[in-house]
C-alpha cells in the first residue's frame, strides 16, 4: 500500500511542473525568427535551449512557466515540444 500511495505522490508533484507552457521562437539559419509560439513540455528546459519541435524543426526557447491562464483560449491546440537538442560539444 505505500508504494501505492508514494508513486500516487510522486505523480502528483510531478504534475505540479509539468507539463508547463513554455515560448519558443522557430530557428532559420541557427538563428531565432520571427514570432513566439507557445509549446508544452513534459520535461525540463531553460530559456535559450534548443528543442525539437513537432514536425521536425527546431526552436529556442525563449520563456518558461507560462502562465496557464494566459493559454487557456487555445490549451486544446497546444502542441507538446519533441525533445531537447543536444549541445554541441566544444
Amino acid at each position: 500500500i505505500f508504494e501505492l500511495q508514494h508513486g500516487h505522490y510522486r505523480k502528483v508533484e510531478i504534475r505540479k511542473e509539468y507539463p508547463m507552457y513554455i515560448k519558443v521562437k522557430f530557428l532559420k539559419n541557427g538563428e531565432p525568427h520571427g514570432g513566439e509560439y507557445t509549446y508544452k513540455s513534459t520535461f525540463p528546459v531553460r530559456v535559450g535551449q534548443e528543442v525539437l519541435l513537432p514536425g521536425g524543426g527546431n526552436g529556442v526557447v525563449t520563456e518558461i512557466n507560462v502562465p496557464e491562464e494566459s493559454v487557456a483560449a487555445f490549451a486544446d491546440k497546444v502542441k507538446e515540444i519533441e525533445d531537447v537538442v543536444e549541445e554541441s560539444r566544444q
